[in-house]
């Protein structure tokens, strides 16, 4: 894990506009959160790299649940720990194991694939930007991230 933690403080590299996109959501009071499937070293190096460590009101590692992704166990912790109804939360994933966790935690699921693959369309949306994002949050009042 080290060997990661050192890779991601030397090379790690926002997806483009996702800082943007962070920001532009805590400027309209959207409520953030991070479930990741990743160990709490890994998560805290990635956020302190790309300066989006204090962005989140919650950063989940699935360690603290009993199953990882794709269970939906992350997500629905994150929801109870914010008090937000699945029915009112979003995730934005670009894995199919996370975006197949999102599914089965019933959220509304967007997808933001590197790769164009046809199994990412059991998201509710599948985008190719963060503008694109952006259309689709505009419709939510609350946040779950990933």
């Amino acid at each position: 894990m080290q060997k990661v933690v050192a890779l991601v403080e030397e090379e790690g590299q926002a997806i483009e506009g996702i800082p943007t996109l962070i920001a532009d959501l805590k400027q309209r009071g959207f409520r953030l959160a991070l479930a990741s499937s990743s160990a709490y070293p890994i998560i805290n190096a990635v956020t302190k790299k790309l300066g989006i460590q204090h962005s989140f009101e919650l950063m989940l590692s699935a360690e603290e649940v009993p199953n990882g992704k794709p269970a939906p166990d992350v997500y629905l912790e994150v929801c109870q720990r914010l008090k937000v109804p699945v029915q009112q939360g979003f995730a934005l994933e670009d894995s199919l194991t996370g975006v197949k966790a999102a599914v089965a935690a019933k959220l509304t699921t967007i997808a933001m694939p590197f790769e164009n693959n046809s199994a990412f369309s059991i998201a509710d949306y599948v985008v190719e930007s963060v503008s694109e994002v952006i259309t689709v949050v505009d419709r939510h009042t609350e946040v779950c991230v990933s």
